[in-house]
């Protein structure tokens, strides 16, 4: 088995971290975040909130009329309407962390 030969001598002092001229002076990371991307938080939440949410109604049914709802509560089994239920909530609770950033970046 080949042994390692070790570039270092035992009298250097290591850094865990390499350091380098500009690391004092890197722009924060909300900059370079708005320099990839040409739109604020505020608008990244509202988009996901309202993706989430849209998503939330279309598989809950509420989005139809009542004649349609009603034809689908009495075609669809209990289990399968309990299922449908479970997965808007899902998604519902799922736009809420979205939600309350969008209200912190808001305010």
């Amino acid at each position: 088995m080949r042994k390692w030969k070790s570039y270092r001598t035992s009298t250097e002092k290591t850094e865990p971290y390499p350091r380098s001229s500009h690391h004092e002076k890197s722009p924060p990371v909300t900059h370079t975040a708005g320099v990839v991307l040409p739109f604020g938080f505020a608008i990244i939440f509202g988009a996901v909130t309202a993706v989430l949410i849209v998503t939330a109604i279309i598989v809950s049914g509420l989005a139809v009329s009542g004649a349609e709802q009603r034809a689908n509560y009495h075609s669809e089994t209990e289990e399968g309407r309990h299922a449908r239920l479970k997965m808007a909530a899902v998604f519902f609770c799922a736009a809420l962390p979205s939600a309350g950033c969008l209200l912190i970046t808001l305010l």
